[in-house]
């Protein structure tokens, strides 16, 4: 017999276990539903902040597109003072405020607004120490003359021992005319190296040492040059790597019968990274400072300096060779574990232009620091960049070769050549130029006595001087024929031009074109990540929309057996 009751019971059964699994795939495919739908969202979220970062891009390239396009307006100053349309010699601080052959032997004032002579930081030490007030005085007198004088040597702004007493030996006369101050041109030579060094040995040497050099800056803490190198902080002169109590002149540097080098030498320390770098910085502050401006003046006393080529040349080979020396430029190797820094420096000093560093380590203890520079090369270098700039020939071998801190034997240096030509002057020209250097410090004496002064070591920048005489913050005070100094501003100024600065719109072209190569390379990868997402953000509707597709048949098929 049927049993109905068992029946229903098992049929009722039946139809719970279809309704459990059809809930149980429901929930799966809404499970599987939400993950894409968050993956989804997720991409977009990602795709979003790309095209943020794309748009950031876009803003970088505008503002290195405009920076480019301000830096093709840049313009420099330069000093014509031969009225050739010469763009090569940049205004400096130093063609104005030093004398030499592109001011004539007379100083080219800098002046502030209020019309006071702007001094840099040897100069104003000299001002200081003379005794000269930064208001001026009423009234000036030979013995603040001579004591001015005395502190322009010693703070290294006059390296000769000659002109310190041509100077002082000289009449005090502030009012010397400008037609006094004429160069008598009696003839010039041309000369080889040998002949080069015979005429300096002929015209320089001095047996009172008045031609040699001996000044190292008193704010670096040296006074004079002891030849004292021993382990106790020192800096001195060396000969051929033995202790020289002596000094040096111009054409014991260029004969090379002895090498010269200045070492400098770090006390015992627990680190003496610190004391390396020191030993450096001084190292390169004597040779920039000093030595390079006792080079330019020594060479204006025996070349052609009627010569403008020759005149421009001397001046822009010691700013050149100044800007290698500048800083850490200049050092050219560092030699860690080294087993005597000292004769380490002394030995490799030769092989480079530049600087050379030793430190002897001991385990983790470093101590002992050394640094040194060879002078000879510095001598060298000086007359290669020298015969760079004197001529514009096109034979000349030594026109584009510029000087690296490589080592010397990759460097082709003039002195090498036994047939280059020096251009040598003879006769009385000579006496009469050397008479107008004392005259150039009574005329810069008598404005810093009637004009008054400031100190502001920041014109020994190039680029900051001219945005001062730019921005009308600073003038030029030039002595006219009415034997006065006038005030006016760059621009009214006969021998400086404003010009485009090509080499400035050169730099900032590489630099333009490294960045935009460089932003280029980000959006291609940008690119690449955004198409990427957009792969994906397709792949993932379709399957949303297959398994959106799956649970409305499945719900319908649902309804459809439970209406049966």
């Amino acid at each position: 017999m049927l049993n109905l009751k068992n029946f229903a019971i098992y049929a009722v059964n039946k139809n719970k276990a279809q309704i459990l699994g059809i809930t149980m795939g429901l929930s799966a495919q809404q499970c599987r539903l939400l993950t894409i739908t968050g993956r989804k969202h997720n991409c977009e979220l990602n795709l979003m902040n790309l095209s943020g970062e794309k748009s950031s891009l876009a803003r970088s390239m505008d503002s290195v597109s405009n920076e480019y396009m301000n830096s093709l307006t840049q313009t420099k100053l330069v000093y014509d003072y031969y009225g050739k349309d010469d763009q090569t010699v940049r205004l400096d601080y130093d063609i104005l405020m030093t004398p030499n052959g592109l001011n004539d032997q007379i100083p080219v004032t800098v002046l502030d607004k209020s019309g006071r002579v702007v001094l840099n930081r040897k100069l104003a030490a000299a001002a200081r120490n003379a005794g000269i007030p930064e208001e001026g005085i009423n009234s000036s007198s030979v013995i603040m003359r001579d004591r001015f004088v005395d502190e322009l040597y010693n703070q290294g702004a006059i390296t000769s021992l000659n002109t310190v007493n041509e100077a002082k030996s000289s009449p005090y006369d502030p009012l010397m005319g400008v037609e006094d101050w004429l160069i008598v041109d009696s003839g010039a030579d041309k000369v080889n190296k040998t002949g080069l060094l015979q005429y300096i040995f002929d015209t320089l040497t001095d047996s009172t040492g008045g031609n040699e050099f001996a000044v190292v800056s008193s704010d670096y803490g040296y006074a004079r040059f002891t030849g004292e190198a021993t382990q106790n902080g020192s800096v001195g002169l060396e000969m051929d790597g033995h202790t020289m109590r002596g000094r040096f002149t111009l054409y014991d540097l260029l004969k090379g019968d002895h090498e010269y080098s200045l070492i400098g030498v770090s006390g015992d320390a627990t680190s003496s990274e610190t004391s390396a770098s020191e030993e450096a910085f001084d190292m390169n502050a004597i040779v920039e400072n000093y030595l390079i401006d006792w080079i330019r003046e020594e060479f204006s006393k025996v070349f052609d300096m009627a010569d403008p080529d020759v005149s421009a040349a001397l001046m822009s080979a010691a700013g050149e060779l100044k800007y290698f020396f500048d800083g850490s430029a200049s050092v050219t190797e560092k030699f860690d574990k080294s087993d005597d820094t000292l004769s380490y420096a002394r030995g490799n000093d030769s092989k480079y232009l530049g600087l050379v560093e030793g430190i002897l380590k001991s385990g983790n203890r470093k101590c002992n620091a050394a640094a040194g520079i060879n002078l000879n090369n510095v001598a060298n270098a000086y007359l290669t960049l020298f015969a760079k700039y004197v001529s514009n020939d096109t034979d000349n071998p030594y026109k584009d070769k510029y000087l690296t801190n490589d080592l010397v034997s990759d460097q082709k240096f003039v002195t090498d050549n036994s047939e280059y030509l020096y251009p040598i002057t003879k006769g009385e020209s000579y006496k009469v130029r050397a008479r107008k250097n004392p005259g150039f410090y009574d005329l810069l004496f008598y404005q810093l006595s009637t004009q008054g002064w400031v100190e502001n070591n920041e014109v020994n920048d190039s680029k900051y001087l001219q945005d001062m005489f730019q921005s009308g913050m600073m003038f030029i005070g030039r002595r006219g024929h009415d034997r006065l100094y006038h005030k006016n501003g760059y621009d009214k100024d006969v021998y400086i031009k404003e010009v485009v600065d090509d080499d400035f719109i050169a730099k900032a072209e590489v630099r333009y074109n490294a960045r935009k190569l460089q932003i280029n390379r980000k959006e291609q990868i940008l690119d690449l990540k955004m198409k990427n997402l957009d792969t994906e953000i397709s792949a993932l509707n379709t399957e949303y929309d297959t398994v959106k597709s799956t649970i409305s048949k499945n719900v319908e098929k649902s309804f459809k057996r439970f209406s049966a």
